[in-house]
C-alpha cells in the first residue's frame, strides 16, 4: 500500500506545530482520535517529516500482541533510539537510575550488568522512564509518536498518565493516535483517557472525514489533473464517506484500471485485489503474518514457515501488503496499514485463526511468556490445561513486574478457558479478586468475587469471600454502604457455624468500615473485640490486623500515645512474620500516630526509615509522610510522596490515598504552579465528592480551603474549613480537628465573624486540654492569637503568637513557625514587626512557598526603609542557590547539577524556580 498524499489537515498540522512550540516549556500530550482509516497515521507522519528539522522523532506502534506485554508501546519507540547508541553511552544516561529498566528495555539490559538483588518499584520504573525521556530531549526537542495507542498495553497507558500528571520540564511532545469510539478501546484505556482529558493533562485532536473538496484534491494528486473531473469527488464521497484510507484504495484501483470506477469498493476488496494470484503457500504465509500482528520480525516468522517460503514474504512486500524494515541486521515486517492486517486476520475465519494461534503458542518457545500467553488465550479450547497454566504463569510474571492490569488480562483469559463450576475456575476467580485490588480495578474484582460466591457453598468459604468483597468495596472504591452489608454477612455466616478462628477477622473488617463511614468509636470497640478474640486464639495474623485498626482509629481520635503503642506492637509482629506489606502499612500508621501525639522527631524517623529501606509495598507510609512533610516544610517530599502513591495506584486513586492529590495541589498552588495545582485538587475532589471517607474527606476540605484562602476567596475557604471541622468533630477525630481549627479561626476573623472565630479558638483550647500535646498547644495558641489581634488585644495576641512560633520552631514544623511569625509581625510594631516578618519570609523562601513569601515581602516593603532593606535581604540567593547558578553558568544541565550537589533533578528545578523569582528573570537563558 503506497503512502497517502498529504491533503487538507492544514489546521490540524498547524495545531501540532503549536503543541511542539509549547512543549519547550514542559512536556505536552496530544491524543489524536478518529475512526479507522481517517488519516491519523498520515497526519503524524507528515508532522514528523516537518518536525525532524528541529526535533528527534521516535515512534512506537500498537498491535494486538502488544496489549499483553508491559510497556510495549514505549519500548518500541525508545529501542529505536537506544539501539543507535554505544553501550557506554547508554550506561551513562540517568546513571544508576536506568538500571531498573534492564528487564524492560533490551538495549539497557545489554549495556548494564545484571543485578539479581534488584527489585524495582513501580515508582522507580516510571521515574526511570521519565529520566530517560528527559535525557534524550536534553540536546534537542523529542517527539514520541504512539500510533494505534488503543492497542497498547495497560502499563504503557499508566506510564503515559503518570508522565502527563508529572510532566517533566523538558521539550517533549507525545502524540498518541487512537480510534475515536470508546467501544474500540478497552475499558481500562477508556478510563485513563477520560481522566487525562477531564484533568487537562492532555489535549484532544479529533479528525473528521474528508469533505468533497479534499477528496477532489486527493484524486488530482493521485491521478493527475486531467484524470480527476469534479464528479469524481462526489463519487468518492458516496463510496467512502470521506474515509481517507478507503478513498486512497479506490484511487489506486482507478489508477491501475479506470473501468473499476463503476464497481463499489471496500478495504476488504482492496486487500483481496492486492493478494489476488497468491498461491496457497503464499496465502498460508500471509495468514501466519496476520496472526502474528501488525509488526513481526523475520526471525519469528522464519520459525513458522517452510524454509523455501521466504519468497512469499518478498512477494507480499512487492504487492504493498507488507513493508520491510532492516536495521542492525534485524529485518522487521509491518502491514501497510493496521486495517490491512485486521481484514486479513478476519478473513481467515474463526476456526483457522484459532488453529494458528494455538500453533504459535506451542512453537514460539523462545518468545517472552506474555507473547505465548497472548496466542494461547486466542487459540486454546475450553479446558486446555496447558494453555491455562501458561496464562496463569504469565499473570504471575506480570505481577512480579507490578504490571497488575496485564496480570488481570491473563487471568481473565485463563478463567474463560476453565469450565463453569470447576474448582480451578474458583481458584482463578480468587486470584482475579486479589489482582484487581492491587490494580485498582474494583469493578473487575467485585464481579469476580460475586461469581466466586456462586461457586462457594460452604459457609466459611462464602463468609471469606464476603469479607474480601467488603474490603475491596471500602478502602478502594469508597462504597461504604455496600461494604458494610458484605461485612455483616461475613460475620453472620462465621457465627452460624461457630467459626471463632475466622470471626475475629470479619469483626475487624466490619469495624474498619464503620470507622471509614465516620464512627471511630465503633471502630475502636469492634477492633478491640476482634483483638481479644485473636489473642485468645493465638493468631498472630489476626492480631496484627486488629492492632492496626485500633491504632489507626486512636491516632485520629487524638490518643496518640495509645495508638503508637498498638502500632508498635503491630510493627514488631509484622517484622517477626516477615510480612513486608503489613510492616510498611503499620510503619505508615505509626508515623501518623506519633505526629498526632506531637512526637514529631520520632514520626519523621519512622516514616523516613520506612521509605528509605526500599520500595514501599503499601502507599500508607507515603500518604502519612506527605501529611507530616506539609508541616515540616519538606514540600519537595510532599510531591515525591504523591508521585509514589500515583505509581502504586495508577489510574483512579483509592479512597484512603486520594487526598494526597489535594495536598500536592496545595503545594503546587503555593509555588505558583497553578495549572498543576488545580488539576491535583480536582483529582482529590472527585472521589470525596461521592464519599465522605474517614477523616480523609475532611483533610481534602482543609486542603481545598487553604487553597481558596491563598487566592483570597474567603467565602469558599470558610465553607471548606467549617465542613472539615464539623466532619472531624462528628467522628471524634480530635487530632484532625485540632489541625483544622486554627485555619477556621483565622478565616472567620478575616471575614469579620469574630464570634465564630472566638468559638473556633475556644474549641482549640479545649482540645489542647484533652490532647495534652505540645502540637495542640501550638495550634491553640495560634488560633487564640489571631482572634485576640482581631479584637485589638495586641499585647495578648503577641504573647500567644510567640508561643505558637516557638513551638513550631522547637518541633521543626517550619510552615507552622512561618505562619505564626507572619501573624506575629502583623500584631507587632516597628523593629519587632520587621524582624518577625523577615524571619517568616525567610522560612517561606526555604520551603519554596512562593505565594506566602511574596505576600510577606509586599508587607515588608510597606514598612519604610528598614522593611525595604529586609525584603531585599530575603530576596538574596542562598548559598545553595548560588552554587546552582555557578554550575548552570558552566553549561551543565539539571541532571549534571543534581549529580554534583547529590540532590534530585526535581530539587534543582525547585532551586531554579526560586532563583528566577528572586532575580526577576524568565528562565535559564536570561539568567545565564
Amino acid at each position: 500500500m503506497t503512502e497517502t498524499p498529504f491533503v487538507g489537515r492544514v489546521d490540524e498540522l498547524a495545531r501540532l506545530r503549536g503543541e511542539l512550540d509549547d512543549a519547550r516549556d514542559g512536556a505536552r500530550v496530544v491524543l489524536i482520535a478518529g475512526e479507522a482509516g481517517v488519516g491519523k497515521t498520515r497526519l503524524v507522519s507528515e508532522f514528523q517529516t516537518l518536525a525532524r528539522a528541529r526535533a528527534r522523532c521516535l515512534i512506537g506502534r500498537g498491535s494486538p500482541l502488544g496489549t499483553a506485554i508491559p510497556f510495549s508501546l514505549l519500548v518500541e519507540a525508545l529501542e529505536g533510539y537506544l539501539r543507535s547508541l554505544k553501550a557506554n553511552d547508554i550506561a551513562a544516561v540517568c546513571g544508576s537510575r536506568l538500571a531498573v529498566l534492564r528487564e524492560v528495555l533490551p538495549s539497557v539490559g545489554a549495556a548494564l550488568p545484571p543485578d539479581p538483588s534488584a527489585s524495582p518499584s513501580r515508582l522507580a520504573t516510571f521515574e526511570a522512564f521519565i529520566c530517560l525521556l528527559e535525557a534524550i530531549a536534553r540536546d534537542r526537542p523529542l517527539v514520541i509518536v504512539l500510533d494505534d495507542a488503543h492497542r497498547a498495553d495497560p502499563s504503557s497507558w499508566e506510564l503515559l498518565h503518570y508522565l502527563a500528571r508529572n510532566a517533566p520540564r523538558s521539550p517533549l511532545l507525545v502524540l498518541a493516535t487512537l480510534r475515536g469510539e470508546s467501544g474500540e478501546r478497552s475499558p481500562e484505556i477508556d478510563a485513563i483517557v477520560g481522566l487525562m482529558l477531564k484533568d487537562r493533562l492532555a489535549t484532544e485532536l479529533r479528525l473528521t472525514p474528508f469533505g468533497r473538496e479534499d477528496l477532489g484534491t486527493l484524486a488530482t494528486r493521485m491521478l493527475g489533473p486531467g484524470a480527476a473531473p469534479a464528479a469524481l469527488a462526489e463519487w468518492l464521497h458516496e463510496r467512502t464517506n470521506g474515509n481517507a484510507l478507503f478513498a486512497t484504495a479506490l484511487l489506486e484501483d482507478l489508477a491501475a484500471d479506470p473501468s473499476r470506477r463503476d464497481v463499489p469498493r471496500s478495504i476488504r476488496a482492496h486487500v483481496e485485489a492486492l493478494t489476488a494470484g497468491l498461491a496457497p503457500a503464499g496465502r498460508e504465509v500471509l495468514g501466519i503474518a496476520a496472526v502474528l500482528g501488525r509488526s513481526f520480525s523475520l526471525r519469528t516468522i522464519a520459525q513458522l514457515i517452510p524454509a523455501d517460503a521466504g519468497r512469499w514474504l518478498d512477494d507480499l512486500v512487492r504487492r504493498g501488503v507488507l513493508k520491510e524494515r532492516a536495521r542492525d541486521a534485524t529485518v522487521t515486517y509491518d502491514f501497510g496499514h493496521p486495517l490491512v492486517q485486521e481484514v486479513t486476520y478476519e478473513g481467515l475465519g474463526a476456526a483457522r485463526r484459532r488453529e494458528l494461534h494455538e500453533d504459535l503458542a506451542r512453537r514460539l518457545s523462545d518468545e517472552p511468556l506474555a507473547v505465548r500467553a497472548y496466542h494461547a488465550a486466542r487459540g486454546a479450547l475450553p479446558g486446555d490445561a496447558t494453555a491455562i497454566a501458561l496464562l496463569r504463569d504469565a499473570a504471575r510474571e506480570a505481577e512480579r513486574a507490578q504490571a497488575h492490569r496485564e496480570a488481570l488480562q491473563h487471568l481473565g483469559a485463563a478463567a474463560a478457558l476453565i469450565p463453569a463450576g470447576s474448582p480451578e475456575r474458583a481458584d482463578a476467580l480468587d486470584e482475579i479478586g486479589w489482582q484487581a485490588a492491587e490494580a485498582g480495578a474494583h469493578g473487575v474484582g467485585a464481579e469476580a468475587l460475586r461469581e466466586l460466591l456462586a461457586l462457594r457453598t460452604e459457609p466459611r468459604e462464602r463468609a471469606t469471600v464476603h469479607m474480601r468483597l467488603a474490603s475491596l468495596l471500602s478502602s478502594g472504591a469508597g462504597e461504604l454502604v455496600a461494604a458494610e452489608i458484605e461485612a455483616k454477612e461475613a460475620v453472620r455466616l462465621f457465627e452460624s457455624v461457630g467459626a471463632e478462628d475466622r470471626l475475629a477477622g470479619a469483626l475487624n473488617e466490619l469495624a474498619w468500615i464503620r470507622g471509614e463511614a465516620g464512627d471511630l468509636a465503633a471502630q475502636v470497640a469492634g477492633s478491640r473485640d476482634a483483638l481479644g478474640r485473636a489473642e485468645a486464639l493465638g493468631d498472630e495474623r489476626l492480631t496484627l490486623h486488629a492492632l492496626g485498626s485500633v491504632g489507626y482509629a486512636l491516632a485520629g481520635m487524638g490518643q496518640g500515645d495509645a495508638a503508637a503503642e498498638a502500632l508498635e506492637r503491630g510493627c514488631a509482629i509484622a517484622m517477626r512474620r516477615g510480612d513486608l506489606v503489613q510492616r510498611a502499612w503499620h510503619a505508615g500508621a505509626l508515623g501518623l500516630a506519633l505526629f498526632c501525639a506531637g512526637r514529631i522527631e520520632e514520626a519523621t524517623r519512622v516514616l523516613d526509615g520506612a521509605l528509605e529501606s526500599g520500595p514501599a509495598l503499601s502507599a500508607v507510609p507515603h500518604v502519612h509522610r506527605a501529611f507530616l512533610n506539609w508541616f515540616l516544610g519538606r514540600w519537595d517530599l510532599v510531591l515525591e510522596d504523591h508521585r509514589a502513591v500515583q505509581a502504586l495506584h495508577p489510574g483512579s486513586l483509592p479512597a484512603f490515598a486520594a487526598w494526597t492529590a489535594s495536598l500536592a495541589g496545595l503545594v503546587e498552588l503555593a509555588r505558583r504552579h497553578d495549572a498543576a495545582g488545580e488539576r491535583h485538587l480536582e483529582q482529590g475532589g472527585r472521589l470525596y465528592a461521592k464519599s465522605d471517607f474517614y477523616w480523609h474527606g475532611a483533610l481534602h476540605d482543609w486542603s481545598s480551603g487553604s487553597a481558596a484562602a491563598l487566592f483570597g476567596d474567603l467565602k469558599t475557604a470558610q465553607m471548606r474549613f467549617t465542613r472539615a471541622a464539623d466532619r472531624a468533630l462528628r467522628m471524634g477525630a480530635l487530632a484532625i480537628e485540632a489541625i483544622v481549627l486554627p485555619e477556621l479561626a483565622e478565616v472567620r476573623a478575616d471575614t469579620g465573624d469574630l464570634t465564630g472565630a472566638a468559638e473556633a479558638a475556644t474549641r482549640a483550647r479545649s482540645l489542647e486540654a484533652t490532647l495534652q500535646t505540645t502540637l495542640a498547644t501550638g495550634q491553640a495558641s495560634y488560633a487564640e492569637g489571631v482572634v485576640l489581634h482581631a479584637r485589638g488585644r495586641v499585647a495578648d495576641a503577641r504573647a500567644a503568637l510567640r508561643t505558637a512560633a516557638d513551638i513550631g520552631g522547637t518541633l521543626g514544623l517550619r510552615f507552622v513557625q512561618a505562619r505564626a511569625l507572619e501573624q506575629l509581625g502583623r500584631a507587632s510594631e516597628a523593629t519587632e514587626r520587621v524582624r518577625a516578618s523577615t524571619e517568616a519570609a525567610r522560612l517561606y523562601a526555604a520551603i519554596g512557598a512562593t505565594r506566602h513569601e511574596e505576600r510577606v515581602l509586599a508587607e515588608l516593603r510597606g514598612l519604610g526603609a528598614a522593611g525595604r532593606r529586609s525584603a531585599q535581604a530575603v530576596g538574596e540567593l542562598t548559598p545553595r542557590e548560588k552554587e546552582v547558578v555557578a554550575l548552570l553558568r558552566t553549561g551543565l544541565g539539571n541532571r549534571e547539577i543534581a549529580a554534583r550537589l547529590q540532590v534530585s533533578e526535581r530539587t534543582v528545578e525547585t532551586h531554579l524556580a526560586h532563583i528566577y523569582s528572586k532575580l526577576g528573570v524568565e528562565g535559564r537563558r536570561e539568567l545565564v
